[in-house]
């Protein structure tokens, strides 16, 4: 008569371990959510990168993006050679 005994042990014990699992899983996920702060970092991130790719995009290899307010992007060409404007002195 043990093995009956044995069996309904190790179901229940299943059952247990499975709620328990399932609790501390929701906990994890609701209890410890990222704080408005580090999310607000992380989407600012986020955007600069985005707007970067998109300065990068417009602009091309041959100049260099500059953002003058949300909505206006100026292109700035790279000169390869320093350019002398006066023979100044040696």
């Amino acid at each position: 008569m043990t093995l009956p005994n044995l069996t309904t042990t190790a179901a229940v014990m299943a059952v247990f371990s499975a709620f328990f699992l399932a609790q501390h899983n929701d906990a994890r996920e609701i209890g410890n959510p990222p704080s408005a702060v580090s999310l607000a970092d992380q989407q600012d991130a986020e955007a600069m990168a985005s707007r970067e790719w998109a300065g990068q995009q417009a602009c091309g290899p041959h100049a260099t993006p500059e953002w003058l307010d949300d909505k206006t992007l100026r292109c700035l060409r790279n000169l390869d050679d320093g350019v002398s404007l006066a023979g100044g002195r040696p």
